[in-house]
């Protein structure tokens, strides 16, 4: 009886969703009706508060006008902290979540990687976007990874605060909020740093469209704080880029070919990132920072960390917690050096001997990033 009830229930809901509107779902959640009613009234909800919301612009059959791509959905047991993920080919959601979160939590949450996914996959130039981050130094690395980040819990959140989910705070902060107080509640984040905005002249008084334009900005430049996200994505380990140098031979980084000298240029590898800002920004947003001033900006973000473990005076802001630590920073400055000084070593390597490198690209991989700096009008190679 019970599973006559469920072929009942499952058929009627593929009546009211039909398959040119299905994600693509793992067995676990197409087998289980519960699942798909919850997962597909999450999208119902994101339609009626976000209609270019990825989840909706994924959702489309092959067959219609529409269609985008594919995104497919599982589940699995995840970190009890973690409530989604992208992990580079399909969103996983936690089972707690897809069994027992709200169905507005799970359209956010939902939403939340489905931005990422955005992020990568959203059309080749985005792809290649992504590919081409083998050549960013290791500080570059790490302001690509924050910015996907920011850029991702920036939608949630300004998404979550739109459908009036406790969206009101009772901080009233006299400092600017600091990310590394909250515990990575960032909801709890934008709401005290709207809050603390509006109580200050220079951004009270502007418009309603410049005021979100500057709370954007003001969030994603202190997203670079968060010492979670910071830590996740720094080396945890220092990278030593070594260079194997036999008798008559030697192996190196890919990033030392000759072949390679245009991808990684500063001023190409910084248009990259302009790029991916520009293309992953919301709708009608403008960061008004360049890929080199954010490099900058985060360099002395890490420094606050130092300098508040150090005892030295920083007026790293108000929050309702303890600041947290960095535990991989020191790692990572190391990885940032090395990498600094391997031209040097290369350089120094005896004229005549056989040179190999250790990377992996297709052709067409390399003439497709050619693709993507001549599209940026960065000049090509002399011959």
């Amino acid at each position: 009886m019970a599973a006559k009830t469920a072929l009942v229930l499952y058929l009627l809901f593929r009546a009211a969703f039909p398959a040119c509107a299905e994600l693509l779902f793992s067995k676990a959640i197409r087998d289980n009706p519960r699942r798909l009613e919850r997962l597909n009234a999450a999208r119902e909800t994101l339609r009626g508060y976000e209609p270019e919301s990825p989840v909706l612009r994924w959702s489309r059959a092959p067959s219609d006008p529409g269609y985008e791509g594919d995104l497919w959905i599982s589940i699995d047991e995840l970190d009890e902290s973690t409530l989604g993920q992208w992990n580079g080919a399909e969103i996983i959601l936690s089972i707690e979540t897809v069994d027992q979160a709200g169905v507005w939590e799970l359209a956010l949450i939902l939403h939340h990687e489905a931005v990422h996914a955005d992020h990568h996959y959203r059309d080749l130039e985005a792809v290649l976007i992504n590919e081409y981050s083998s050549f960013f130094s290791p500080r570059q690395y790490l302001l690509f990874e924050m910015l996907n980040e920011a850029f991702a819990v920036y939608k949630e959140t300004s998404l979550r605060y739109r459908m009036s989910l406790n969206n009101t705070t009772d901080h009233k902060y006299k400092r600017k909020p600091d990310i590394a107080r909250y515990s990575e509640d960032f909801y709890a984040f934008y709401k005290d740093l709207r809050r603390w905005m509006k109580s200050r002249g220079e951004y009270a008084r502007l418009a309603e469209k410049e005021f979100e334009q500057a709370l954007f900005r003001e969030y994603i430049t202190g997203f670079f704080a968060d010492p979670w996200y910071l830590d996740y994505y720094m080396p945890q380990i220092e990278q030593r880029y070594i260079i194997l140098r036999g008798k008559d031979f030697a192996v190196c980084p890919m990033v030392c070919s000759v072949e390679f000298a245009r991808f990684t240029g500063k001023e190409e590898t910084s248009s990259v990132l302009n790029r991916y800002i520009e293309k992953n920004s919301p709708e009608g947003m403008v960061l008004e920072l360049d890929a080199k001033e954010l490099e900058i900006l985060l360099e002395k973000t890490l420094d606050t960390f130092i300098k508040m473990e150090t005892g030295a005076a920083v007026d790293a802001g108000e929050g309702p917690g303890e600041r947290g630590t960095l535990k991989n920073l020191a790692a990572y400055r190391e990885t940032q050096k090395n990498y600094e000084e391997l031209p040097v070593r290369f350089s120094r390597l005896p004229a005549g001997i056989e040179l190999r490198y250790n990377f992996s690209f297709a052709p067409e991989t390399i003439k497709a990033f050619h693709g993507l700096l001549d599209a940026l009008g960065r000049p090509g190679v002399k011959k």
